[in-house]
């Protein structure tokens, strides 16, 4: 049997799994393990279903993440796209940066395009794409809520996991020069 190499990564693969449409079903990889990252080209019903599962996401054509990088006004597309974009540079941030050589480091950190507006996270909202996770957790709605009746402004992004390393540093350098109440024993 002769293969197509169609090219890119999707080429790549066929090249490999060339019988993939003749073996059915069961040899095909589940919706969270190939899910792609356009509404175009992915399954809307299946992604608000499983969007929590996701595995692997797969971004077809030019939008993809690493070529972000540097961009000064990146076009982060629909909110699907800019979910799956988010979510790609927070694990880079935290996974891979870090192993990074840190000069390296911080000129690809400088370069990360800014972060999600919050018009784009009302789009996504009104889209059906929601952080239940992050900033649209229902704890953060409930503390909206209660900035709503009590009149208070609370800092939504404390709860993002880098405030929390930022917290913990500062910390660390006020009992470092003494000044975080603790005795530091020796």
């Amino acid at each position: 049997m002769s293969v197509i190499y169609i090219g890119a990564d999707q080429g790549l693969l066929n090249s490999f799994f060339s019988e993939w449409r003749l073996k059915g079903p069961s040899h095909r990889l589940p919706y969270t393990y190939n899910t792609a990252s356009s509404a175009l080209y992915t399954y809307i019903a299946a992604l608000k279903r499983f969007m929590g599962d996701v595995k692997i996401v797969h971004f077809i054509g030019q939008q993809k993440p690493w070529n972000l990088l540097g961009s000064k006004d990146p076009q982060l597309g629909a909110a699907l796209e800019m979910e799956f974009l988010k979510t790609w540079f927070s694990i880079f941030s935290s996974s891979v940066l870090p192993t990074l050589h840190p000069e390296y480091a911080e000129i690809l950190r400088k370069q990360m395009p800014a972060a999600v507006s919050d018009a784009d996270r009302q789009r996504a909202w009104e889209e059906g794409i929601v952080d239940y996770t992050g900033r649209d957790s229902w704890e953060n709605i409930q503390k909206r809520l209660e900035e709503t009746i009590n009149g208070e402004k609370i800092n939504y992004e404390a709860n993002h996991p880098q405030h929390e390393k930022q917290q913990q540093q500062q910390q660390r350098k006020k009992c470092a020069t003494k000044q975080c109440g603790f005795k530091q024993t020796t």
